[in-house]
């Protein structure tokens, strides 16, 4: 993303707790990459008094998905359904979303 960008990554600070990290932002010492939660915990905390844009972030980040199962017995009619259910919802993901070819 970085590379992309043509910009050079430098990490100044990492905070186990989202709550100084916003505060280093607010004073413009640099950006923090946060989950949804702790955006909208922010947000809450902060009541209309807020500092700080969250803008979404969705780097196309392919993995593999497996499905394992015993090979000593047969699999159960739960994780048959659950198998079905996943092979499905992949499917819709990948046919919706722009940047999710590989899952096709």
């Amino acid at each position: 993303m970085f590379q992309l960008a043509r910009a050079e990554y430098n990490l100044r600070f990492e905070r186990p707790i989202f709550h100084s990290a916003f505060h280093k932002s607010e004073k413009r010492i640099g950006l923090c990459h946060v989950d949804a939660i702790s955006a909208n915990s922010y947000s809450i905390y902060k009541k209309g008094s807020e500092k700080l844009i969250f803008k979404p972030m969705r780097p196309n980040i392919p993995f593999a998905v497996s499905i394992m199962t015993p090979s000593h017995r047969p699999i159960s009619n739960l994780a048959k359904a659950f198998s079905q259910f996943l092979r499905i919802e992949l499917g819709y993901i990948a046919k919706s979303e722009p940047n999710t070819k590989h899952l096709r």
